[in-house]
């Protein structure tokens, strides 16, 4: 109630006095309007919609993917529950807790990690840093705490707005805010060109923005949906447990490995961002199965195969589907001459991602397409909902399969406790295929999957008269 009766007394006071003031006052008013709102503690609530072509089912005609966030944030801790949905019935739910110098996070569905909680550093900052950036008077109070030196850049009395730069050595902020009733409108990031922009205000205990859409270079990326904001002054000790299926684990540290799988096949193991990459060698002809993430991933698999096998050269670097943590190590390869493996609509993709605007035409291409084989491997492609077109390939000697996206096992290999649809159709072509499976490699997390669990799996979730 102090806050509410503190932005009242502001408010009243802008649209109030008898004589009208001057921009300088107004802008004093503000701030003094903004850093009044001192809050112990805070619960918020919002929904994040990202817009992003390259995680969508068609890039083409872009998915909205929804994420739910709830976060309770003290000055020393917080707890937060997440739940994201992508393309094809993935649902990931993890939540996540500090209390110390440390961060835990557990997978409620146990699709990404299983029965492990995982230990990681603070990210209380980054945490502040989330709440800042979505709650309007939090931005506002951004720029009048943390920035040197202000100066007024537009004042329209009759549009009842003024803007604000606040600058901070060679970064700087614009702030554009309603006069009355004191409201956050655009804030504008010079050195990052990032663009807030804030709409629906509620009054109540909080005058705050429900509606805010963000822009990178002049990109719309998101919107979130605020639902709810409380003050709160502790955190129910109970959201510090884990649940009794959840153990901590604190994984060794790791570098890069190759794993021979048999002659002339190898598994490269704990890439960063926990990504697997296969690559063969036949006559000294090498063929890597995935592009991961980024070039920074790529060079260091491309300079792990020359470290063990300096007298091959890398030919071909294949990519299940267009997806952008699937794709974005490509250049590398191309800086290199070698071929992209791709079946024709995910080239069309990759030909049209923006990272590669600016060298696209010096990638080379081979289209894939259904049961095509090279060497000792075949290609398949499945229709299914997480892609418009995606593909898996298959080592016919060893029984093996790499794919990416199709199947989730986390790597303590406990079966998680829903069923995507993209994974049952997955399934079902093996199935109606006939293959004969020892091991699925995935590109996420597990390299070793068996047939029989992927089997245990599927039967928890269907009777046996529907398989």
């Amino acid at each position: 109630m102090k806050s509410t009766f503190i932005q009242l007394i502001g408010i009243l006071t802008l649209i109030s006095c008898s004589e009208e003031p001057d921009q300088w006052e107004i802008m004093e008013k503000i701030k003094t309007h903004f850093l009044a709102i001192d809050l112990a503690g805070i619960e918020l609530e919002y929904t994040r919609v990202s817009y992003n072509p390259y995680q969508s089912f068609d890039y083409r005609n872009p998915d909205s993917l929804f994420t739910y966030n709830s976060i309770q944030l003290l000055d020393d801790s917080f707890y937060s529950e997440r739940k994201a949905t992508f393309p094809g019935g993935f649902e990931f739910e993890l939540n996540e807790f500090q209390k110390d110098s440390t961060s835990i996070f557990y997978d409620v569905n146990g699709v990404l990690y299983g029965n492990r909680a995982i230990k990681q550093p603070s990210r209380l900052e980054s945490i502040q840093e989330e709440v800042d950036g979505v709650l309007d008077f939090r931005h506002s109070q951004g720029l009048f705490s943390n920035y040197d030196s202000f100066a007024i850049s537009t004042f329209d009395r009759k549009a009842n707005t003024i803007a604000i730069i606040g600058k901070k050595g060679d970064d700087s902020v614009r702030l554009t805010f309603q006069i009355a009733p004191v409201q956050l409108k655009i804030a504008e990031h010079f050195k990052s060109n990032e663009k807030w922009i804030f709409s629906d205000h509620r009054l109540g205990d909080f005058n705050h923005s429900t509606k805010i859409k963000f822009f990178v270079d002049g990109q719309h990326k998101r919107d979130y949906l605020v639902q709810s904001i409380r003050a709160i002054e502790s955190i129910d000790t109970s959201k510090f447990e884990l649940p009794e299926r959840v153990t901590l684990y604190e994984s060794p540290p790791t570098k890069p490995t190759i794993q021979k799988v048999e002659n002339g096949l190898f598994v490269l193991k704990s890439l960063p961002g926990d990504r697997n990459v296969m690559f063969s060698i036949d006559k000294s002809v090498v063929t890597v199965f995935g592009a991961p993430i980024s070039d920074q991933i790529s060079k260091l698999v491309i300079e792990l195969i020359k470290e063990h096998f300096p007298e091959s050269s890398i030919k071909y670097v294949y990519v299940t589907h267009f997806h952008s943590d699937h794709i974005g190590g490509l250049k590398a390869y191309s800086d290199l001459g070698v071929t992209v493996l791709a079946d024709e609509y995910t080239m069309e993709a990759i030909r049209s991602y923006p990272r590669f605007k600016e060298n696209v035409d010096s990638f080379i291409f081979q289209s894939i397409n259904q049961k095509m084989e090279l060497n000792d491997f075949r290609f398949y492609q499945v229709d299914n909902s997480h892609s418009l077109t995606q593909s898996f390939v298959y080592f016919k000697k060893s029984g093996i399969i790499y794919q990416g996206d199709f199947l989730e096992i986390p790597a303590d290999n406990s079966l998680p406790n829903y069923l995507p649809e993209a994974t049952l159709q997955f399934y079902d072509f093996i199935i109606d295929e006939k293959l004969v499976v020892r091991r699925i490699v995935g590109h996420h997390r597990n390299d070793s999957i068996s047939m029989e669990l992927f089997h245990e799996y599927v039967a928890n979730f269907l009777t046996k008269d529907s398989m």
